[in-house]
């Protein structure tokens, strides 16, 4: 454990100094995948397909805030479905703005969330991300998280539904609108994630904050098991499909990445924790004080013995 504990605090010293480069790195990478996800989710303009527009827009974002790297997969999105369709475009702008709305108001530093969430439930485990916001999050969390499970099934249901949504002949444009709309918000697998992690998100973040032992690690096995039982439930509630092998092993194999997190963010030891009393002229104190696990990286000293001074003691 000494070895990890050491690894940890050199990881966070080598972070610290090169947090300069680190940063736009982190970006850059964030942006090319999401960038590269949503042409391989969608690919309706090929110009935007090019590996060296991707490149320079993820490099902008690299030197840019976070959020702007969400404005812009919104417009790569826009403008995919804009070479299939109109009313798609207008449909998903218009939902767009409302959910731009609800995270810059609530949560504009859960960027990350945002783009996570979608790639995520792309490489088939999305089941982390609401252990994880609900660990270093808060409730309001859910709302990023949301907004990333409401993208992936967008770009989802745009893609399986291409044909359709690209030929569509009636009446009026109302008539489109509707059609568009109403196949969106029908998905019951959208929404029982939206609820199941929502759930899990809030459940977490309690947990974790009570002033029990062990809190995180109580958190992580009741919340795992909490989107599960979720999912699960809203499968035979909702009559729908979800494949319930996958859920179960993409849970099971979050759990780990859960501890590896609390590892480096909050690894405490219980066994020294103190409760102190005081006062003063308005209120009695309890509190609970449970000290950080840390350890020092050891300083290596060479010492260097001059041979040409030793030569001239012996003579």
């Amino acid at each position: 454990m000494t070895a990890f504990l050491e690894m940890r605090e050199k990881l966070k010293q080598f972070y610290g100094k090169y947090e300069i480069y680190i940063t736009p790195a982190i970006r850059f990478l964030a942006a090319f995948i999401s960038l590269i996800i949503i042409n391989e989710s969608l690919g309706f303009m090929n110009q935007l397909e090019n590996l060296v527009i991707v490149i320079i827009i993820a490099l902008v974002c690299s030197f840019m805030p976070s959020n702007l790297i969400v404005v812009i997969a919104g417009a790569f999105v826009i403008l995919h479905l804009y070479s299939l369709s109109i009313e798609c475009a207008l449909v998903v702008g218009i939902l767009f703005l409302l959910m731009f709305f609800l995270y810059f108001k609530f949560t504009p530093k859960d960027t990350y969330a945002v783009l996570l969430t979608p790639i995520c439930f792309a490489i088939g485990t999305p089941y982390a991300v609401p252990l994880i916001m609900g660990c270093i999050g808060t409730p309001l969390s859910s709302i990023s998280v949301g907004c990333g499970i409401v993208v992936y099934y967008v770009l989802h249901y745009m893609k399986a539904n291409s044909a359709a949504l690209g030929n569509l002949e009636l009446e009026n444009t109302i008539q489109k609108f509707k059609y568009v709309i109403d196949h969106i918000f029908e998905d019951k697998t959208m929404i029982l994630m939206i609820s199941a992690f929502t759930l899990t998100i809030i459940v977490v973040y309690l947990i974790r904050r009570m002033s029990i032992n062990y809190a995180w690690t109580v958190a992580i096995i009741v919340g795992a098991s909490c989107n599960l039982f979720s999912i699960l439930l809203g499968n035979l509630i909702l009559e729908i499909s979800v494949p319930l092998g996958g859920v179960v092993i993409g849970t099971f194999i979050s759990m780990p990445l859960l501890f590896i997190l609390q590892f480096f963010v909050f690894y405490v030891d219980y066994s020294r924790t103190e409760h102190v009393q005081f006062e003063d002229d308005e209120y009695y104190y309890y509190v609970k004080a449970v000290p950080k696990i840390r350890m020092s990286t050891p300083e290596v000293k060479v010492q260097r013995i001059n041979p040409q001074r030793r030569r001239t003691y012996r003579e």
